[in-house]
């Protein structure tokens, strides 16, 4: 902790222990990082904001203070926090909490521990994820592209002696481009590497995302509404719905006057940046 303190002061100290409490009151003691409110409600819980709040997160990771796995696929999970409070459960006939499974070919697949861990109450706001509402997250299926982070190919990453990573240039500008860089950067770069194994160009990947930028500024989109860049690129493939400068988000028209079929409202867009 003395690497969190001198790097944030007393928010990173203080974010740590109020991290711990979260994780204590959650179902199996994994905090899902994804969608709105449960992003807001950790940054509540902690009294800081999302950027320093991922920043700190970041931090944890790297000195393996939560799992860095589990943190790349949105998920906060800390080894130390369960080998802390293992002695609670061997009085109980359910066992202690496993963490995520992420199945080496479907890498977005988050397989939870169905265990229910005593409930605790934590001061404030009631924890959004203190039921568990799912035992399985779904959220996209690409494992006939997608490949381990160690094979090479032009799309691979190359990782440095410091233990971070060179992207590909390709990814680089890409992610350059989108909307305030939204989401995990390398569960994009796992998205984007798979969406160019099956064939797609870069050029319009581009576009897609020039194109989204553009939507996002004109409506006037707030960052926790833009879609995390895996989303963009993942399974559901919305980058092609931003293809062709159209006016995009869902209310673009035939020359009919009509709404085009296949539209989605704003709400329903919504549903998609969690």
């Amino acid at each position: 902790m003395t690497i969190l303190e001198s790097k944030f002061g007393n928010d990173g100290y203080a974010f740590w222990f109020k991290l711990l409490e979260i994780l204590g009151s959650t179902e199996g003691h994994s905090y899902r990082y994804e969608n709105p409110t449960d992003i807001e409600f950790l940054c509540a819980k902690t009294n800081v904001s999302r950027e320093k709040a991922e920043e700190i997160l970041n931090l944890l990771a790297d000195l393996d203070a939560i799992d860095k796995k589990c943190w790349e696929n949105n998920i906060i999970w800390s080894d130390n926090f369960i080998e802390n409070v293992a002695d609670v459960y061997s009085k109980r006939s359910c066992g202690v909490p496993q963490k995520p499974v992420f199945d080496t070919d479907n890498p977005n697949d988050k397989e939870f521990s169905n265990q229910k861990p005593e409930s605790k109450e934590v001061s404030g706001d009631e924890n959004p994820q203190s039921k568990l509402k799912e035992t399985k997250l779904k959220e996209s299926k690409d494992s006939s592209s997608e490949k381990s982070d160690t094979e090479s190919d032009e799309f691979s990453l190359n990782k440095k002696d410091n233990g971070r990573y060179d992207y590909p240039k390709d990814y680089e500008r890409l992610y350059s481009l989108y909307p305030y860089s939204r989401g995990n950067k390398k569960a994009g770069w796992r998205k984007w590497a798979a969406t160019r194994r099956k064939g797609v160009e870069q050029d319009d990947l581009i576009e897609a995302a020039k194109n989204y930028a553009a939507n996002c500024k004109k409506d006037g989109t707030e960052e926790k509404w833009v879609m995390h860049i895996k989303t963009f690129l993942g399974r559901d493939e919305h980058w092609k719905e931003y293809l062709g400068g159209q006016d995009y988000g869902g209310e673009h028209k035939e020359s009919g006057g009509e709404e085009e079929k296949g539209s989605k409202s704003k709400e329903e867009f919504a549903a998609m940046f969690n």
